[in-house]
């Protein structure tokens, strides 16, 4: 009767340690594996806009680069053609009254050269400033990008331990063993319907209960490494969020330089404007002072021959 109860109680602990095997975590392992993989995609969507983004980055610079080809192909043209109407004007046969008046005609002359190339000057060195703050400050924003893409091949590595980490328990015999547990409590369970052999087996049967003890102790230490992962995997995540800000973040200052470059685009056909306002006017004012000067000679000369008429 003793031996009896006590198989009862082996039998009950064999029953106990088959509930806790049979604990289902494929599934959670599945879950995990199934948000790596979502993950990974999002990764690799993100890493494209990264990329998309730098190549409108260049497409940008080079068309500052082009804008500015283009300012100092205007320079070049214009101040020649400034040049030639000057000399124009000093080889065009005027005679003038008074000499006094000609030193004031040119004084007036090169004081509108030299406003005019110090403007220009000023204009060339404002957008000289413009153009090396927006170049920085793309820097800046491509050392950004460098930056948050070694972060994403850092989280990457980790990533892909993680996804061995979890092969290699889903590779492990864990599913043999419990099936060598079950074929002990089915030899244990014929053992017990020979009750006329349990004498016998009796050491055996211990045995065997100390082996499956032992490998509840395994089981729940592979369950305890499976927490483990599935705690760095939500480090993980809460990092990924982190990036994910810092991202919009960093959107949010792409959209800004972009409204900068719209403004300085606006600001640089404005000042286009400007300049070819300016020429406009130097070339009217120009042809205004050579027309009141030949009007002048003529009513100079008009009033000598009425005065000699008269004298005569």
């Amino acid at each position: 009767m003793e031996q009896n109860s006590e198989n009862e109680q082996q039998f009950s602990i064999a029953k106990s340690i088959l509930e806790i095997v049979n604990y289902d975590d494929d599934l959670e392992i599945k879950k995990i594996i199934e948000e790596t993989k979502q993950k990974e995609i999002e990764r690799n969507k993100y890493r494209s806009f990264i990329y998309s983004l730098n190549n409108k980055f260049d497409e940008l610079l080079q068309i500052k680069s082009q804008k500015i080809e283009e300012n100092e192909n205007f320079c070049d043209i214009f101040y020649p053609i400034i040049e030639e109407k000057l000399k124009k004007m000093e080889e065009f046969p005027i005679k003038i009254s008074s000499q006094n008046q000609e030193i004031e005609n040119q004084n007036r002359k090169k004081n509108l050269l030299l406003e005019l190339e110090n403007k220009m000057e000023n204009e060339f060195a404002e957008q000289e400033k413009q153009k090396e703050n927006l170049i920085s400050e793309i820097l800046i924003i491509k050392n950004n990008i460098i930056e948050k893409e070694i972060l994403l091949n850092q989280k990457e590595k980790e990533l892909e331990e993680l996804e061995t980490n979890i092969k290699e328990f889903e590779n492990e015999s864990i599913i043999s063993e419990i099936n060598q547990v079950e074929t002990e409590t089915r030899r244990f369970l014929r053992l017990k319907e020979q009750s006329d052999s349990f004498q016998n087996l009796n050491s055996d049967l211990i045995k065997k209960i100390q082996k499956l003890n032992q490998e509840e102790i395994d089981l729940r230490h592979k369950k305890n490494q499976i927490i483990k992962i599935e705690k760095k995997i939500k480090e993980f995540l809460q990092q990924r969020g982190k990036l994910e800000i810092e991202n919009d973040l960093l959107d949010l200052k792409i959209a800004e330089m972009r409204i900068q470059q719209n403004e300085f685009e606006k600001e640089k056909e404005n000042e286009l404007e400007n300049q070819n306002q300016i020429e406009i006017e130097i070339e009217n004012g120009i042809e205004n002072g050579i027309e009141n000067e030949i009007e002048n000679e003529i009513e100079n000369q008009n009033k000598n021959q009425n005065q000699n008429q008269n004298q005569n």
